[in-house]
Order: C-alpha cells, then structure tokens, then sequence
C-alpha cells in the first residue's frame, strides 16, 4: 500500500509541475475575460456640455447610429467643456464590474485639435445625497494622447485616478479618495483642461473590456499554496507511514521475542547454558527470513581464546562453568530482541538486532570487554567476527563471512572484534 501511495503521490507530482510550467510560460495565451460595451442596442447616451453653466460650445450627432459625434468647442464658459457618456440602462439601474478586467480596449476615429483626449469611467458613490446619480458618481479618469484618424486605444484600468474636482467639490473623505470601478454607471470620453478651441469629431467603433480570469499575483500565490499543501501532505503521509512500520516493526520485534521465549524453552535449548543451540537458532533465522526481517541484524561469532588449554589446564567441569558463565556474560549484554545462540563447543552466535552497520563495532566490543574484566580464572578472553546481514543475503554465506572476521581476529593476537 505504500509503494503505490507514493507512485500515486509522484504522479500527481509530476502533472503539478507540468501544469505549474505550463501557466507560468503560456499565461499570456490563455483565453481572456471579454465584455463588449460598445456597439449595444441596450446602451443610453448622456451628453455633457458647458452649455449647461452659460457656456458656447456646441454637440452635435453627425450620425448617432454610427455613434459618431461633433464637439464645438467654443469660449465662453471658464472652463469650456463637452463630451459624452454611454450608459448601460436609461434608468442607471445598472451597474458593471470593471475590477474583474485589467484593460479598457477602445477602437476610435479622432479628427481635431486636442494632443490628448479623456476617458472616464463614473461609478456610483452612494455615499453622497444628491439628485443625479452621474453628478455624484467617482469620477475615475486617464488622458491618452490623441491621434489623427483611427486609432485602437488598450487603457490599463489600474491607470485611472479620481479628479480633484470631483474631490473638492463634493468634499469626499480621504479613506475613498481611491480609484474605485466596481460599480460603474458610465464610462465617457471628453477633451481635458485646458481644452483645444475647435472641432472635435469622434467616431466611437468598438468598446471592450478584457481581462483574464486570474491575475498573475493570484496565480503566483496559488501555486505556492498548491506546493505547500502538497509538500506539508507528503511529509504528514510520510511521518504516519513511518510511524506504521514503527509499530509493525515493534509487533514483529515483540512477536520475536515471544518466538524466541518459546524457543528457549522448548529442546532447542543448550542443555549446558540455558541459551538456545544450533536448532533453536536455525528456527530463528528460518523465521527471520521468511519475514523478510533478516536484513534488520548483524551475525556476531563469538568463541573463547585458549579454552582448550583452560579445559587441560583446570578440567571439563570447570570449563563448563566458564562456558556458562561467558554465556550468561553475554545475555547481559544483549537485549530482549536480539537472539543468543551456543553454536558448539566454545563458539557462541549472536543476531544482533540492528539498522546502521556503525553500531556492530561498540556492541560487540562491549562484550569482549566484558568477558575480559569478569571473573573468570585468569586470562578468559574471547575473540568476536561479526558482519552485516543485508537483504540480499543467503545466512551461510554471511555465517562464513562472520567466521572469516573471527579468523582474522583470532590471527591477529585474539581478545579482538572484526568486523566485516
């Protein structure tokens, strides 16, 4: 179960990553947000003129069909104006979102005078009493520079700022002092101060908002989400698969040690030590293997340095106690999950239970040391070959490496530990 959370983990993975690719160099070319204003048969006009404060400028239709206008302007008011606003609904009922797009895309043919030309979009802004609604509303504007004929206009939304006059006038509070399109009424375009003298003929074509349906920062932000979420799982998922195969590896260990207490009290006990014999200890290892657990010890051979001289010099008897004692040594030194063996005559077997081949050295040589300063008549010392039990490995080729390290210890002066 494991083995295939963690395919299905790395799939999932890998297609995160192509897709995280994929936005990241093709955002650019994903299908936009679109909303086509202008031309709609839905829309009013609202046309402004400074005829309304004494002024003399003049509008005029050169054909409204076509959206196509004239603005006169002429001296007379203070500051000369004219201009127009298209509406979504006569009764300004309705309101559009312009904050969910980045770029106002006009398609516009210009003959005048004016270097510039102003685009405004007007958004209700309740919180002023006053009769007309588009007098009131934000007035959130950018100029763009004017040219002669026809001209494709891409205003980024993010460049309007709100009038002063608008702020003066009506006195607005600086925490709204912002621009602000999420309820626009209108959108207009006009001459801004100081206006140019003249005609100004204006066909107005096409009006679009587009936009994506995600901003980049949102996509950035949630990628590095997304990748949080998965990494923080996969490290939950990793701790609580290791926290499993720690318990297992703990009811295999108590099962074992169970095994082994059934063992020891069963005829696979050396009758002399108490500790298991050659068959105890093969049982054990069959059953280590066929659990595939074997790869979790190390193989320790563990035999006594002159124990021949010690039987001719002081007797079979007292040679047999040293021989209990050593094994007795050597149970203290183990633990409850590793598994002590009399191999024959003065030659002992121990699995120790290990994961890292660093710890085979101090454990053994804690044994030795142990054996060396016990009581024992003089010069009792034991020599100990031990090796690594891998996966791979057939327990008679690791015994014979674990004889070849006690060879060499036994070579090499005894009362020694090599390890293989």
């Amino acid at each position: 179960m494991p083995k295939l959370t963690d395919k299905i983990l790395m799939i999932i993975k890998v297609c995160a990553f192509i897709i995280t690719l994929l936005l990241m160099v093709f955002y650019d070319a994903l299908p936009k947000r679109q909303l086509l204003l202008h031309p709609n048969p839905q829309n009013a006009y609202v046309i402004s003129v400074d005829t309304e404060v004494g002024g003399q400028s003049k509008f005029i239709w050169i054909d409204q069909e076509d959206m196509s206008w004239d603005c006169e302007i002429n001296q007379g008011a203070p500051y000369p104006y004219c201009g127009l606003s298209l509406l979504w609904s006569e009764d300004l009922s309705k309101t559009i979102d312009f904050s969910v797009y980045s770029h106002l895309n006009l398609e516009l043919d210009y003959q005048g005078p004016t270097p510039y030309i102003r685009i405004f979009v007007r958004d209700d802004y309740p919180a002023i009493e006053f009769a007309n609604p588009i007098k009131k509303a934000k007035f959130n504007n950018a100029t763009v520079r004017a040219q002669q004929g026809k001209q494709n206009i891409s205003l980024p939304l993010k460049d309007l700022t709100v009038s002063e006059w608008w702020i003066n006038d009506f006195n607005v509070p600086l925490e709204d002092r912002r621009p602000s399109v999420k309820n626009a009424i209108a959108l207009g375009i006009d001459i801004p101060y100081p206006v140019s003298l003249g005609d100004h003929k204006f066909k107005l074509a096409q009006l679009e908002l587009v936009g994506s349906y995600f901003s980049k920062e949102f996509m950035y932000i949630s990628i590095i989400g997304f990748w949080g979420v998965l990494l923080l799982s996969e490290m939950l998922l990793s701790y609580l698969q290791m926290k499993t195969r720690v318990r297992e590896g703990s009811q295999r260990l108590t099962e074992l040690a169970a095994t082994s207490a059934k063992y020891k009290e069963q005829s696979e006990t050396d009758k002399l030590t108490g500790i298991l014999n050659r068959a105890g200890l093969a049982e054990i290892v069959s059953h280590l293997g066929a659990n595939q657990l074997l790869q979790q010890y190390a193989l320790l051979v563990i035999d006594v340095d002159h124990f021949k001289e010690v039987n001719d010099t002081y007797g079979h008897a007292e040679g047999d106690k040293i021989l209990v004692a050593i094994a007795s040594t050597i149970n203290q030194c183990t633990r409850s999950y590793d598994v002590v063996a009399r191999w024959g005559g003065e030659e002992f077997v121990v699995l120790m239970h290990c994961f890292k081949p660093n710890s085979i050295f101090p454990f053994a040589e804690k044994i030795r040391l142990k054996v060396a300063n016990g009581s024992f008549v003089t010069g009792i010392t034991v020599s100990i070959g031990a090796t690594k039990l891998l996966k791979t490995s057939i327990f008679e080729d690791s015994f014979v490496l674990a004889d070849q390290a006690l060879y060499q210890a036994k070579s090499s002066g005894r009362n020694k530990v090599v390890v293989l």
